[in-house]
């Protein structure tokens, strides 16, 4: 019979035991720099699972390709430093403005709990920052990435539309979902201060001007699988995501 602590007759003793100990210590320490070499390489891999705003609103992150999205729309009141936005009703004069400002779809706190809020683009470019610490909002770059990484305007926009017909209106052609971003269709405040489009359409602006008057945005519509890009007027209150920086 094989004496205690031995496997098949053979006992290592503390020598042999030592050996053992410092080879498995070598492999734990091996597993550890293999982890870490991977999060260096891939600087997306810590990226945390939510994030809030200075109000305190929650968004999930998602990763689609080499990028990171929020997968809500922006529900900020403040700005980055602590400001407070300038919420505009239809009686405040939103077609007269030029500085930054917010409204809710039908002036509804419960609209924009749903659908995020609608801002013109004087508050998505100013200096002191719409988004959450470690994001931005996304520039016409950052789209464009993203359409590429699901194949193109033809069919990119089933693949970032919600499923299913809660938020847009039948038929929500080819709204898989696919990629995970869940666009809602939040409609718009148009110059002169009118809301529609709700369950239509969405309309996102970019951070990217073309030109005094106007900024780059991109639209989904219920009866479409594209997502298009457009040039439109600062004034118009459009929903805004936002990428990690």
């Amino acid at each position: 019979m094989a004496p205690s602590g031995s496997l098949y007759g053979y006992s290592p003793g503390f020598a042999g035991t030592m050996k053992l100990l410092a080879l498995m210590l070598l492999c734990v320490c091996l597993c550890i720099t293999a982890c870490k070499k991977d999060a260096e390489d891939d600087p997306l891999a810590n990226v945390p699972a939510t994030v809030t705003d200075l109000d305190g609103n929650l968004y999930h992150t998602l990763r689609i390709g080499t990028q990171v999205w929020l997968v809500e729309n922006l529900k900020t009141t403040t700005y980055a430093n602590g400001d407070p936005i300038p919420m505009v009703s239809l009686s405040g004069g939103w077609a007269g403005l030029v500085s930054g400002a917010y409204c809710n779809y039908l002036n509804s706190e419960y609209m924009a709990a749903d659908y995020g809020r609608l801002y013109n683009f004087f508050a998505v470019s100013d200096p002191r920052g719409l988004a959450p610490a470690g994001f931005r909002v996304a520039t016409d770059e950052d789209w464009k990435a993203l359409i590429a990484f699901l194949g193109g305007e033809n069919g990119a926009g089933g693949k970032l539309k919600e499923s299913g017909t809660v938020h847009w209106i039948t038929p929500n052609t080819e709204g898989s979902n696919g990629s995970g971003f869940t666009a809602l269709p939040g409609g718009t405040c148009n110059l002169l201060g009118v809301f529609f489009g709700l369950g239509e359409f969405g309309y996102w602006w970019t951070s990217s001007e073309s030109c005094s008057f106007y900024a780059r945005s991109y639209m989904m519509y219920y009866n479409s699988c594209c997502i298009t890009g457009s040039t439109n007027d600062k004034k118009f209150g459009f929903s805004v995501r936002c990428v990690m920086q």
